[in-house]
């Protein structure tokens, strides 16, 4: 319900509470939707909105919205992982110019004098949840040393979120304790993924680009990352290169965890003063020791995240099962039976990677079903469409026609009327005709007119007269002479 509600949002259907961030390159804020259909009308959410009509404009700060929104659009949902609810496109209203600076704000609103009328600029708005502490707020007002159960709870998170990001081929390069948030309920919630890359589905590499910018935060990406890159971006080395980034998510939750235990880098200025810059090593004794009081198998895990040898660093998968095993209570591993024990995690993981592969079977065969049913949809949906089209005309015709039967009506009383007049002009008439003939009659029994005489009705008065003149339009009474009209 919420997302088919937010997909249908627009810019005017958010009520901003909050500026979080407001720049040339883009506007962050707090707000909330109006839209009927919410759950709950209170809940607050993240808005980025994105603008390309500034010449000013920061390519680096549009590039990274736009960035996380593909990033997120194609990843699926997890507890951990910011949700991304919708991206839309839509004129700056009043409620977001208004935040914007003085002059994104004149180029987003303004008057067109040769339109004469106001020009409103379009913009990307892109739909996030809102989560009000990060992580690194909440570890500075913590008594540290963590305790071992908040810290474990805290790795198992991130390493499981981690894990989630990385079977969907999504590379974190900026994993940091700011852009890690902290939920209502005790969730680590990994955001800000403008600086994230999304790995091919064959393989964990990718290829470096000669003057190709690095981005995210480098005191979180792994030697083998930062020295690849300086040597490419140097040019100390011509043969083509790709970044393997199938340990650096690992190296950089190994940082994390330090950093949420102890408050501090395990590593301080890295990655300056380790190696040469196009060379970044470091000894495994100059990271510090974690709390005495942690369990052996949880530092050694911790440890094994940070080796500064890719091919002898654990991975995700290893560390979120070792450590969820000790914290179900399983014996503790110790270093006589890591072997076993990964080679027991291999199994796991192979029939983890098949019924991994059964589900997406499934999954792939229920997505096309549901697009299926879609276009099923779609097409119901047109012929519901061209019925109430039909249905729309069908009662315009009815109008049309209840008109013309009113008119019809009309006419039909008005002819009525007038029949009824004429009946009356005809009994009238019929009665003076027999009035004339009676006179005629009467006079012809009177001998008063000659047989030889002719008896005619004058065409004006309609009157009779004898026919004794050689004109026989008019009886001689109309021009003045001696009147024989015999009506007088």
């Amino acid at each position: 319900m919420e997302s088919s509600v937010l997909a249908a949002a627009k810019c005017d259907d958010f009520i901003i509470e909050e500026v979080l961030s407001s720049e040339i390159g883009g506007l962050v804020v707090v707000a909330r939707c109006t839209r009927e259909g919410l759950q709950n009308p209170n809940k607050k959410y993240a808005l980025k909105l994105l603008y390309n009509f500034c010449n000013e404009q920061s390519s680096t700060v549009r590039n990274v919205f736009e960035n996380e929104w593909l990033v997120l659009s194609q990843s699926l949902p997890h507890p951990n992982v910011i949700q991304f609810w919708t991206q839309f496109v839509d004129a700056v209203g009043n409620n977001f110019a208004a935040h914007l600076p003085d002059q994104i704000r004149k180029q987003a609103v303004y008057h067109d004098s040769r339109r004469k009328q106001l020009i409103r600029r379009k913009a990307q708005f892109i739909v996030l949840d809102y989560h009000a502490k990060t992580m690194r707020e909440h570890i500075d007002k913590q008594a540290l040393p963590l305790s071992y159960d908040l810290a474990r709870n805290y790795t198992l998170q991130l390493l499981e979120s981690a894990y989630h990001l990385f079977k969907q081929r999504i590379v974190h390069l900026d994993l940091t304790l700011d852009n890690i948030l902290l939920s209502t309920d005790g969730r680590l919630i990994i955001s800000d993924f403008g600086h994230a890359e999304l790995l091919p589905q064959t393989s964990d590499c990718m290829p470096v680009q000669r003057g190709e910018c690095l981005g995210g935060n480098r005191a979180y990406l792994a030697p083998e990352v930062l020295t690849l890159y300086q040597k490419r971006r140097t040019g100390s080395c011509s043969e083509e290169l790709s970044f393997d980034y199938s340990k650096q998510i690992a190296w950089a939750v190994g940082c994390l965890i330090y950093e949420m235990v102890e408050g501090t880098h395990p590593l301080p200025d890295y990655p300056l003063g380790y190696g040469k810059p196009d060379c970044i090593v470091f000894s495994m004794e100059q990271l510090p020791h974690l709390p005495a009081h942690y369990p052996t198998v949880f530092r050694s895990t911790v440890l094994k995240l940070m080796d500064s040898d890719p091919t002898q660093r654990m991975s995700l998968a290893e560390a979120q099962v070792i450590l969820q095993g000790h914290a179900h209570g399983l014996p503790s591993a110790g270093e006589s039976d890591v072997e076993n024990l990964q080679q027991r995690l291999q199994l796991v993981l192979r029939e983890r990677d098949l019924l991994v592969a059964q589900l997406k079977a499934e999954r792939d065969g229920a997505v096309q079903e549901l697009k299926t049913m879609a276009e099923q949809c779609k097409f119901v949906a047109s012929e519901f469409d061209a019925m109430a089209e039909q249905c729309e005309a069908a009662l315009t015709d009815k109008e049309v026609l209840a008109k013309e039967r009113d008119e019809a009506v009309r006419a039909n009383l008005v002819a009525i009327e007038v029949n009824a007049e004429l009946r009356d002009q005809l009994v009238s008439v019929s009665s003076e005709r027999d009035l004339f003939k009676w006179q005629i009659n009467d006079l012809k029994r009177r001998n008063m007119i000659a047989s030889s005489e002719v008896l005619r009705e004058c065409t004006r008065c309609r009157k009779f007269y004898v026919d004794s003149e050689t004109n026989e339009n008019l009886c001689q009474w109309h021009p003045g002479k001696v009147s024989l009209c015999m009506a007088s």
